[in-house]
């Protein structure tokens, strides 16, 4: 049967919405009015609407208030009242519907990009890096338009089978806004900050440091963010920028993948906390491999007879984790089955290398600068076998290096 004397109404929550509709689309039986935070939409005497009629639709605007709290979802409900017959007839039955719909205020997000690297000599797509080399990042956190509350941002070193790969370096957070519009509570929050735009405030003493079974976290706490822009047109941020040095543990051996991401925690209207975490920006770690080889020339000789050795020093290092290897130290000592070594010659090829050596009497020790992946040097001398070796003896000796994986 028909539906008479509609009613549609909707009541506008204050914690949401400004007191303030206006009518946008309405079938021409309707009238419109609004008051205190009430919309309603009732239909004029003799209108009838049956089950064949196709559904009404009515539309209003309004607006979402300036401090709104984001990252929240809110729920509107829209009620109908109608009766059997038109007009007020004894007898006549009522009948009510609702429905609700939701709608989520926009959520932050966070992004997080490279921005250098202390060392030149690692470079590459695969961001490799050094043992003891710094990285420095920044973390971009939109704020919606609105109040943001119990705002963190943070860096997260994630572990590494289960340790953290890195560490932060003292002294180097950094922190800026994009906006005037945006302003924190924060114990942070001072006039620096809460002042003019693109401008970096020392947020050193702010940080925290904690580990967790997920990793390192770097964080500040920025308190409640307002974002008091309302042109919807383009984005606030915060950028916190950091320096992590790559740690000299068991975990950061060459090749290993090193993940780092930056995100925040926040919560709703209701004081819920969530964490939210940007793209992943990984490093890889990156290490010098050094390599000694030996000969000796002739490998058959008597007493008195010169021997020639020759020490093959290599870094074969290679692919994205390769790293030049700095500050090497090698030497050899011969065995008292030789007398002094004398002779002694370098050939760096075209490497490059500053190769310094010493000698005395049966012990050889010398430097190279550095050796980048696949280079070499071969550093050449000689000794005499002495008197005092037997017939069929055999003489065997080895010779060592190291290097760093940074210079200094």
């Amino acid at each position: 049967s028909p539906a008479y004397d509609i009613t549609v109404s909707d009541t506008l929550d204050s914690i949401v919405f400004q007191d303030y509709a206006s009518n946008s689309s309405s079938p021409n039986s309707f009238v419109f009015s609004y008051s205190n935070y009430l919309v309603t939409y009732s239909s004029i005497g003799g209108f009838a609407l049956s089950p064949a009629d196709s559904p009404l639709q009515f539309s209003f605007i309004t607006y979402v208030i300036q401090d709104i709290v984001t990252s929240t979802p809110y729920e509107n409900t829209a009620n109908a009242t109608y009766s059997s017959e038109d007009g007020d007839v004894q007898g006549e039955r009522g009948e009510s519907g609702n429905d609700t719909a939701t709608i989520q205020i926009a959520t932050v997000s966070s992004e997080k990009a490279l921005i250098s690297t202390s060392e030149p000599a690692t470079s590459g797509s695969a961001n490799p890096v050094a043992i003891g080399e710094t990285a420095t990042f920044d973390i971009t956190f939109t704020i919606p338009e609105g109040e943001t509350k119990g705002v963190t941002v943070f860096d997260l070193l994630e572990n590494v089978s289960g340790s953290p790969w890195g560490d932060y370096v003292q002294g180097s957070a950094r922190i800026m806004k994009t906006s005037s519009d945006l302003s924190c509570t924060g114990s942070i929050c001072t006039a620096s900050l809460n002042g003019a735009a693109d401008t970096w405030v020392d947020a050193d003493s702010y940080v925290q440091v904690s580990d967790s079974a997920n990793g390192r976290r770097i964080s500040v706490d920025l308190g409640n963010v307002t974002n008091s822009n309302n042109d919807n047109n383009a984005t606030e941020s915060y950028v916190l920028r950091v320096t992590v040095v790559v740690l000299n543990n068991n975990v950061t051996n060459g090749g290993t993948n090193l993940p780092d991401r930056g995100g925040l925690v926040y919560q709703d209207a209701s004081g819920t906390s969530y964490t939210l975490v940007s793209n992943n920006v990984d490093l890889l770690a990156a290490e010098p491999v050094p390599q000694i080889r030996k000969s000796a020339s002739p490998t058959t000789a008597s007493a008195g007879d010169e021997i020639t050795f020759t020490l093959h020093i290599c870094n074969t290092a290679s692919g994205d984790s390769a790293a030049p290897g700095f500050d090497w130290a090698f030497s050899d000592t011969l065995p008292d089955k030789y007398e002094s070594i004398s002779s002694v010659t370098v050939d760096v090829g075209s490497t490059g290398a500053n190769v310094a050596t010493s000698h005395s009497g049966r012990h050889l020790s010398g430097t190279i600068d550095q050796l980048d992946p696949g280079e070499c040097v071969d550093v050449t001398y000689t000794a005499t076998l002495a008197n005092s070796v037997q017939y069929a003896e055999e003489i065997t000796n080895v010779a060592s290096v190291n290097a760093t994986s940074l210079p200094g």
